[in-house]
């Protein structure tokens, strides 16, 4: 099963959202900045989920390769 090209495009989006995440949010400083609903412990919960939004890297690059696996497949 082969993504399609709106596939690989909604998911680089959900990557650059992840990324936006990681910059915004990735600090226990947050004093000033924002007002966090949720804190665990001293350390906001969006942190975490900042932490999480790390993999946007790794989607983003999986899916420019895929696209270009697929370019030079189609067109030798």
């Amino acid at each position: 099963m082969e993504l399609t090209k709106k596939q690989v495009s909604i998911t680089k989006g959900v990557a650059i959202l992840f990324m936006l995440l990681l910059h915004l949010f990735y600090t226990k400083d947050y004093q000033g900045l924002f007002t966090p609903l949720i804190i665990i412990k001293g350390v906001p919960l969006v942190y975490y989920l900042a932490l999480f939004g790390d993999c946007c890297v790794a989607i983003y690059c999986f899916c420019s390769g895929y696209g270009l696996m697929c370019t030079y497949k189609n067109n030798p």
